[in-house]
């Protein structure tokens, strides 16, 4: 496995944050920088999609938004908004010091849409299993209809941080083995308060105000946000849809992880020529 290196931007204009790093062979490999989603932390990158765009040219980062993971924060998580963790990515890409491509999981994806539509530049915008635009009211509430006992599960970890086995469930269709995955299992935990409801009630993502191009990557066997929201990240973002039988909300924990990273690895060597590595 790829050894990656545990970064801190402490640089005074927020909590110190965690940073992974693998770092690319030579010095002008394109920047890639990937945000994770709610209740997890940079670490759910590091098994699989780290080593493996590093090995395909880029210089990959996975930042652990404040209260997460390694980064400091969690005494005021629940007052923490999607605002803050929007100032964080901020922080991550000027610590990085050059245009990434930015890859975004469920509230991570939700984040990198709300940074294309206020003007930000990324090379190229990737989100997987994304939050959609219009927030997750309706994925809440279907879940807690058709299956209310994998909505429990979500409020176990939501309310009192508690992780327990039907969650995975929830998470990936087919994890990976447990010794890849205890770094994710440790860093497991609540989250804010605030940034969910405002990923559910009022994600605020407006009409795209960029020109950076944008691939929506969604499992097929999703259950925590239905596929179906493609749609409408294809409409209101111009995204590409990719939609990917037999895998689940995070692809990078499942053992098909290969099926969305291949994806992603295509696409953008085939549509963003400025986001391409050298071949490895």
């Amino acid at each position: 496995m790829t050894a990656l290196t545990t970064l801190q931007i402490d640089d005074g204009n927020g909590p110190a944050l965690q940073l992974l790093h693998a770092r690319a062979d030579r010095p002008d490999a394109p920047a890639m920088l990937l945000v994770h989603g709610a209740y997890t932390s940079a670490q759910c990158w590091a098994p699989t999609f780290m080593p493996y765009f590093r090995s395909r040219g880029y210089d990959v980062y996975a930042v652990s938004l404040r209260g997460h993971g390694g980064s400091e924060g969690k005494s005021s998580l629940d007052v923490t908004g999607l605002s803050d963790y929007l100032d964080d990515i901020q922080r991550a890409a000027c610590r990085i010091g050059r245009l990434p491509v930015l890859v975004g999981s469920s509230m991570g994806g939700l984040l990198v849409q709300r940074w294309l539509t206020a003007g930000r530049a990324a090379k190229a915008a990737v989100l997987i299993g994304s939050v959609p635009p219009s927030g997750l009211s309706a994925a809440a509430m279907q879940m807690a209809f058709s299956n209310p006992q994998a909505f429990a599960e979500l409020a176990k970890l939501a309310i009192a941080g508690s992780v327990n086995p039907g969650l995975m469930g929830l998470l990936s269709a087919n994890p990976l083995e447990d010794r890849l995955l205890k770094p994710f299992y440790r860093e497991l935990g609540r989250e804010s308060t605030r940034a969910m409801w405002e990923s559910t009630w009022a994600p605020m993502v407006g009409w795209i105000n960029s020109r950076c191009p944008v691939l929506a990557v969604h499992g097929e066997e999703d259950r925590m946000v239905p596929v179906e929201s493609v749609r409408m990240m294809s409409s209101r973002l111009n995204a590409e849809v990719v939609r990917l039988p037999g895998v689940g909300h995070l692809p990078m924990i499942d053992n098909d992880w290969g099926k969305a990273a291949d994806a992603i690895d295509g696409w953008l060597r085939k549509l963003c020529p400025t986001a391409q590595p050298a071949a490895v």
